[in-house]
């Protein structure tokens, strides 16, 4: 295959802390099976502040996604602009990433890189200078909108409209453009009169890894044993969960062990969520997994949730976390939002909090057990379009 320049959202050294698949390494995969070249792996720009840092050691199981794709990065090379101080990680915090982004062209140049056997992938709005370069020189660009950084409720207006100008810019640029919802898709089209290919969120056949030693699986399976059943979420915990839910549910359903699991968004950070997880004996917190042990928890759960607002607090449209519990074929219960209604034949979905309850309480998710499990959540169906599209490029 060609060479390929990977310009992520999550960038690597993200992805080396946290061990969390995210979308556009889900992607980077499906790259990897095409076969690359040589792998360019762009960071974000830095500071002495918020600095986070590469190590080669491969600590993920050898069968799992996660541990292929380690072995992939860590033959890439990895270039990002550096900076030991800066004001504006402060007053412009996202908005001052295109600048930073831009200090990579010269580091580009000396790597003499082939543009014209060079597709360059991102879904990072900040990196438009860099993206536009790239293109100038010849790399074909596929751009994957998700997150629609415009509306997303923890960027600031100039972040907000930072993001406006990178997507507008590269709109007019890439050779394949993509998005995650129907919400996006219909953005794009209204501000850009672009209609992007619908490529929803999918995930990859679950591999159980046997043997999992970790202080919070022991710390689960311990405090299961004390209740009746448990319903748990994984996921990041922000603004985006509705917590007027989640404190009637802990208290009219004593006897159920509520469980998550997920990193609190630092710009998000919804204290009375947290108070509430403080507060309830049935609320159990475990912070942060790694993605390699998701299929692990969530297998041992009798319900899985997304007790998500509705409405002003959504985001993205296009839930991944849906797929993940699907995959699992367990009982799910969640809001109506943005993205679930495909599944509306096998999962429950309700705002009403009375019915999460004798949902729960009158164990009525036993009805939703076994169901076949959707093929079509899978990323060989779900990414076609992208798969094919390397395919032609590459040939």
């Amino acid at each position: 295959m060609k060479n390929l320049i990977f310009i992520p959202y999550h960038d690597i050294y993200d992805y080396d802390n946290s061990g969390i698949m995210t979308r556009e390494y889900a992607m980077l995969l499906l790259f990897s099976e095409s076969g690359i070249k040589d792998l360019y792996c762009i960071g974000k720009p830095r500071t002495l502040l918020d600095a986070k840092y590469y190590s080669n050691k491969n600590n993920f199981p050898e069968l799992s996604y996660e541990y292929l794709l380690k072995q992939q990065i860590n033959g890439s090379k990895k270039l990002r602009y550096f900076t030991c101080l800066n004001s504006d990680v402060f007053l412009k915090k996202r908005s001052w990433w295109p600048k930073g982004y831009n200090k990579l062209v010269e580091k580009l140049e000396k790597e003499k890189i082939d543009f014209e056997n060079t597709i360059l992938y991102s879904n990072n709005p900040f990196a438009y200078g860099l993206i536009e370069y790239c293109h100038k020189k010849g790399a074909t660009i596929i751009f994957d909108m998700m997150d629609n950084f415009c509306e997303h409720p923890s960027l600031n207006e100039e972040e907000r409209n930072t993001a406006l100008k990178g997507y507008s810019i590269i709109s007019k640029i890439a050779n394949f453009f993509s998005c995650n919802s129907m919400a996006i898709k219909q953005f794009c089209n209204t501000s850009f009169n672009i209609h992007p290919i619908l490529i929803k969120n999918g995930v990859f056949p679950p591999r159980l890894l046997k043997g999992l030693e970790s202080s919070q699986y022991t710390t689960f399976l311990n405090e299961k044993k004390k209740y009746k059943r448990t319903v748990g979420y994984i996921g990041k915990l922000g603004l985006r969960i509705n917590e007027e839910i989640i404190v009637e549910i802990s208290k009219q359903c004593p006897d159920t062990l509520f469980v998550f699991i997920g990193p609190h968004l630092k710009d998000q950070k919804n204290l009375e969520l947290m108070k509430i997880i403080k507060s309830q004996k049935n609320i159990l917190y475990l912070g942060p997994v790694s993605s390699v042990y998701i299929y692990s928890f969530l297998t041992k759960f009798d319900v899985l949730s997304i007790p998500h607002a509705v409405g002003k607090r959504e985001n993205g449209g296009d839930p991944l976390k849906l797929y993940q519990y699907l995959n699992t074929g367990r009982p799910v219960i969640t809001t109506p939002i943005l993205g679930v209604n495909e599944f509306k034949d096998i999962i429950r979905i309700t705002n009403n909090t009375g019915e999460w309850i004798e949902f729960i309480n009158n164990e009525e998710y036993k009805s939703l057990r076994n169901y076949n499990i959707p093929s079509n959540i899978y990323w060989n169906n779900r990414a076609k379009p992208l798969i094919d599209f390397i395919e032609n490029t590459t040939k």
